[in-house]
């Protein structure tokens, strides 16, 4: 910097400093309300939340079903590609994983075959606590069923993570 100026610079700098400190001290600070990024359901009772439903979509996936029921003390989840009327799509899966009760981790999928109404024709098979998958007498059980379980497991994990089915289920109170 060249000598001439410095004194220039001083006075610029002191006069803002000045006008800058009284600036601070004549606004108040505004106060914003920080929300987080996510909701967080990770810590969730899903007992409580018996009854919800609700449907999202994934980008180049298409619309999923989320919902949460119960039967007496079973406590069950359930995910599925569906329409815009929560109906399941044929040729997909419905999901289901009792999340609390005697069976804890059964879980079901039921290879939808076709929907008229409300009405569905589906294959049912069943993984047990111990990973054993079964089916309805003389279906055949394909050794890829238990990835199948396993991810769908992994899906119904992530979907209670999908922040709108988070916030819903933060705010849904048992009718």
């Amino acid at each position: 910097m060249d000598a001439k100026y410095l004194p220039l610079t001083a006075v610029l700098l002191v006069g803002c400093s000045n006008s800058v400190q009284q600036a601070k001290t004549t606004t108040p600070t505004p106060t914003i309300a920080i929300k987080p990024a996510r909701p967080d359901c990770s810590k969730l009772d899903l007992t409580q939340k018996v009854g919800f439903e609700t449907s999202f979509l994934v980008e180049g996936a298409g619309r999923f079903c989320y919902g949460i029921f119960s039967k007496e003390n079973h406590y069950y989840d359930k995910v599925y590609e569906c329409d815009k009327e929560r109906r399941p799509l044929p040729d997909h899966y419905m999901i289901f994983r009792e999340f609390a009760g005697p069976n804890k981790d059964y879980m079901e999928i039921k290879a939808v075959l076709a929907v008229s109404g409300e009405l569905m024709d589906y294959v049912p098979f069943w993984q047990d606590s111990s990973g054993k998958v079964t089916s309805v007498p003389g279906q055949p059980v394909s050794p890829e069923l238990g990835g199948m379980f396993s991810k769908g497991r992994k899906m119904l994990d992530y979907t209670r993570r999908v922040p709108q089915v988070c916030q819903g289920l933060l705010e849904y109170k048992i009718k």
